[in-house]
């Protein structure tokens, strides 16, 4: 249990010291609430202080554990922060003790990530990645790097885009116009105004070849090649050939198909369930689909049928 009296008293000592992060909560809430334990799922973390331009941290009883005498700090990430004296930082643990001297020279030191171990550095625009030991792991080579999402970071140099991996190494070539995020295990990019994917590990696998594309759903993605529509799966070979005049995703199972003016329905395996009819479909959610005909908006099942007209 926080022994409030002494936290509060801590803070009116610290002239009212500004509270800058406390994991999970603010020392406010740490002071007024009635069952701490429930108020902050801390994790034993240490609450960063300032006073007068200079920062150190507290723990939740409201001690002074590491004394304001850092011109910045960052959070404490699995026991490690890094924090700035001057133009210089370095790295201290939970008790204070500099583990990587005050040597490093850079413009701006990050968070660790919690995950892969490692801080991205900035100098003079550039951008790499240290290690908790100090090392830069990743050389200063990006005009930005993102942050990482299931083993990958989105970089970018020179208005391309790639991926480096958890280790910090490149994983595709920085040539992109545009990356998405890992989504389903694939990254959908874009190069020339062509359409392609990388797989899990930043490597190209479908090439950059379609005029359009979608994120993998259900194993599968639609792709547009001069004006024709299909699916294709993470091998890049075509499941459904490009046949339609438009498509949707796949949902339940189904994707609505075009031919002409005029929609459809098909299954995963390429077969028509519902021939084209429809002059607009949407995807079935929970087993109906709304879709208009002659004017009219109606709800069908999988089979076709209509359920219910809508007014």
């Amino acid at each position: 249990m926080v022994n409030k009296s002494k936290l509060v008293a801590t803070i009116i000592n610290l002239s009212l010291v500004t509270i800058i992060t406390v994991g999970c909560s603010t020392v406010d809430n740490i002071a007024s609430a009635d069952n701490t334990s429930s108020q902050c799922d801390c994790n034993g973390e240490l609450i960063k202080v300032e006073k007068a331009g200079k920062y150190g941290f507290i723990n939740k009883q409201g001690e002074v554990v590491i004394p304001l005498h850092y011109d910045w700090a960052n959070d404490f990430s699995k026991g490690v922060a890094t924090v700035q004296k001057g133009d210089k930082w370095g790295l201290i643990n939970e008790q204070g003790v500099v583990i990587v001297p005050l040597q490093l020279d850079y413009d701006y030191v990050f968070d660790f990530d919690k995950h892969i171990g490692l801080a991205k550095v900035q100098k003079q625009g550039k951008w790499g990645l240290i290690n908790r030991q100090g090392e830069l792991v990743t050389a200063l080579l990006y005009d930005n790097i993102f942050d990482f999402t299931k083993g990958l970071a989105k970089v970018r140099r020179g208005g391309k885009y790639g991926f480096i991996n958890q280790q910090g190494k490149q994983t595709s070539p920085i040539k992109y116009d545009y990356v998405d995020n890992p989504y389903n295990g694939m990254m959908r990019v874009v190069e020339g105004g062509k359409y392609g994917f990388l797989n899990a590990e930043g490597k190209e696998v479908i090439p950059v070849q379609y005029d359009q594309a979608y994120n993998f759903t259900s194993g599968l993605a639609d792709v547009c090649k001069n004006g024709k529509w299909g699916f294709i799966d993470k091998q890049g070979r075509d499941v459904i050939a490009l046949q339609y005049d438009g498509v949707s995703y796949f949902s339940e199972g189904l994707a609505s198909i075009k031919k002409g003016d005029k929609w459809g329905v098909i299954n995963q395996r390429g077969e028509v369930v519902i021939p084209p009819q429809y002059d607009e479909a949407f995807n079935f959610n929970k087993g109906l689909a709304k879709v208009r005909k002659n004017g009219k908006w109606f709800y069908i099942n999988k089979q076709g049928k209509v359920v219910k007209e809508l007014q």
